[in-house]
């Protein structure tokens, strides 16, 4: 894309179309915001006025990102899209970050570049970067600059902070004249001033080998790797890189095959890869690196957005980072958690059953460490969940459904609308008739009555899959088993041996709610249970335990659930089940629980035992404001003073 020309006279637009009649061609690599302060230097225009008029924005200088570059891009004789596109890929540290911030944030960030609404907030602000706030130029690149006919200028590549050394000469970048040590650049709101070849002093720029510079062949490295990742923006944009990350962690032992990452033992190795100084040459706090630092680079939502350490991470992890970036993914020798998808839709009614189209699999990980990941088909609403154990197969991982969806719900209430009965629905519908019959009361209870209405006579229908009797043998053994249940003295196993075994039970599967309604009842033998003798033989343990209890004299306060803790784990279940019928026991565990002034009292001896032998004072004073004592109240105080006195004669 050919932009307008830099020339020393305003360049005449002669269609009259655009408003602004001048602007400079960017230079290869050229901080965007040295274009602005050109801009202004050739139309000797305050730069404040600049903003305004070429982004529409009230500021004082440039940011470090640009926005609004839709306003300058509609005064400008070129297709919008492609404008802003080339800028921001070639004169902006936008292609650095991109990679490796989440990408809603990018997203919102390129909508900035392009416009930002009126009261909204720049998504640039929520950035941390490694940009330095001085412009830093090479002396030899500003030779060079002024050899090739331009203007000496603001190169992005120099400006990182920490890595003040030139990738293609090898020196030292300024920042001020190394002779009477004036800043190069001063912006100045009326008129910035932009040469640098000489410093305002008249003192010419001369280059400084950069001996002085510590670390340079690394630093030179990271420098290299941030040319890369500039000059392939356009191809790095969809890499999927925690997909990488996961297989290079994976395989060099850094995260478990659930996902879990092991922080500790690759912050060590990282430490060893790049020394202490060498993190802390490039700006870096070393505890706090030292702090989740896998997390922080390796976990999407709470990910780092600091480029140069996630360079420092994919070298470290893969050697290099055009190998990282360009080898292909590499194979994991083990079984990716519940694989690589698309998964099958469970539910029996759905048109999908058993075909794999669910394309999302969400995992987590449970406080017990447990990881399931959740299943959600689209075309139904089914959902459901698998545990994760690396030695069982998918296939045969217990399942855990969290919602059947509103395809398997209207079934549900067809069936029963078309009266099946609800063992029959249950077979349909694969799953237990307690599932049934507790989505069924969730249907209205209009809609309930309607389908209970069912004659003495009439029976749900069967589906013809659970069908064991023919018509008439079924009408047949119906008004039979209605006779013999006549009988009042009859039961259910007399039944079933004049039908034949296999008939009742036949029956028993096609039409349960008759059958049960009129068999003779199940006749249960239960006896109530005596709570009273229960609760004074458990009154007499809980009270021997609680003596026990405090005989030990622990340190922790004895409370309710330390003398529950004592008991065996039924008698512990009953108490806590049974408050109410387990009265007396429950009145000598309220005697026993230990008030905090009577704990404070109790602990004293313990405490200045504890407080001597790690080389606490024990004047008083100080033990009345040691943790345990702090806040007690004046009984607490004179016996803590009893207490030293005594030890003391």
């Amino acid at each position: 894309m050919a932009l307008l020309q830099a020339s020393p006279n305003l360049y005449e637009q002669s269609n009259g179309l655009s408003e602004l009649a001048y602007f400079p061609e960017p230079y290869p690599d050229e901080d965007y915001r040295n274009i602005v302060l050109r801009y202004c230097h050739k139309t000797s225009t305050p730069l404040v006025e600049c903003m305004n008029k070429l982004f529409n924005v009230h500021t004082g200088s440039p940011n470090y990102f640009p926005y609004n570059l839709g306003v300058l891009a509609r005064k400008l004789p070129y297709n919008k899209g492609e404008f802003i596109d080339s800028i921001i890929e070639k004169n902006t540290f936008f292609p650095l970050f991109s990679l490796f911030i989440p990408s809603d944030l990018s997203e919102q960030m390129i909508s900035d570049f392009y416009q930002v609404a009126a009261n909204k907030d720049l998504a640039i602000l929520s950035l941390r970067h490694n940009i330095g706030k001085e412009f830093k130029f090479c002396s030899r690149c500003i030779t060079e600059d002024i050899k090739q006919g331009k203007e000496p200028y603001v190169h992005r590549i120099h400006q990182f902070n920490n890595l003040n050394i030139c990738l293609f000469h090898k020196t030292k970048l300024i920042e001020k004249c190394p002779k009477c040590n004036v800043n190069l650049y001063e912006e100045n709101n009326k008129n910035p001033r932009l040469s640098v070849s000489k410093c305002k002093n008249g003192h010419l720029v001369d280059y400084e080998e950069c001996e002085g510079v510590e670390y340079a062949n690394i630093k030179i490295k990271v420098l290299e790797d941030i040319q890369f990742l500039f000059e392939n923006y356009s191809t790095l944009k969809v890499f999927p890189l925690y997909d990488y990350y996961k297989v290079y962690l994976v395989r060099k032992g850094y995260m478990e095959y659930s996902g879990k990452l092991n922080n500790k033992a690759f912050y060590k190795d990282f430490l060893k890869f790049y020394s202490e100084d060498y993190l802390i040459e490039l700006g870096y706090n070393v505890k706090q690196l030292k702090n989740r630092l896998a997390l922080r680079l390796f976990t999407k939502d709470k990910y780092s957005y600091d480029p140069i350490l996630h360079i420092l991470a994919i070298n470290f992890l893969a050697g290099s980072i055009e190998k990282f970036f360009n080898d292909p993914l590499p194979n994991l020798h083990s079984n990716i958690p519940f694989g690589n998808g698309p998964w099958p839709c469970l539910n029996k009614v759905c048109e999908y059953f058993e075909e794999k189209v669910v394309k999302k699999c969400n995992k987590y990980i449970t406080t017990n460490k447990n990881l399931f990941g959740n299943f959600h088909c689209l075309h139904c609403g089914f959902q459901y969940e698998l545990k994760y154990d690396e030695d069982t197969p998918a296939s045969k991982s217990r399942l855990y459904i969290k919602d059947f969806g509103s395809v398997w719900k209207r079934r549900l209430i067809e069936l029963y609308s078309n009266g099946f009965s609800k063992i029959a629905i249950a077979r349909e519908l694969n799953v237990a008739k307690s599932t049934v019959e507790s989505h069924l009361q969730k249907v209205t209870v209009g809609t309930i009555k309607e389908h209970d209405q069912i004659g003495e006579n009439a029976s749900r229908k069967i589906p013809s899959s659970l069908r064991k009797l023919s018509d008439e043998e079924y009408k047949k053994l119906k008004s039979t088993i209605k006779e013999l249940c006549k009988n009042n003295t009859i039961t259910r196993t007399r039944i079933s041996e004049i039908v034949g075994p296999k008939k009742y039970r036949a029956m028993l599967q096609m039409d349960p709610e008759w059958m049960n309604e009129v068999l003779p009842k199940i006749k249960f033998n239960f006896t109530e249970k005596d709570w009273k003798d229960i609760d004074l033989t458990l009154a007499g343990e809980v009270e021997r335990q609680a003596k026990e209890l405090y005989e030990s004299n622990p340190t922790r306060r004895i409370t309710k659930y330390l003398i529950l803790g004592r008991l065996h784990p039924s008698d512990k279940k009953r108490i806590i089940h049974h408050p109410v019928k387990l009265s007396e026991s429950m009145k000598i565990i309220n005697n026993y629980v230990e008030c905090k002034e009577a704990y404070q009292i109790r602990i004293i001896p313990h405490t200045l035992k504890y407080m001597k032998t790690t080389g606490y004072n024990t004047d008083p004073e100080r033990i009345f404001r040691f943790p345990t004592f702090k806040g007690c109240s004046d009984k607490v105080k004179q016996e803590i003073v009893n207490y030293i006195n005594s030890c003391t004669e």
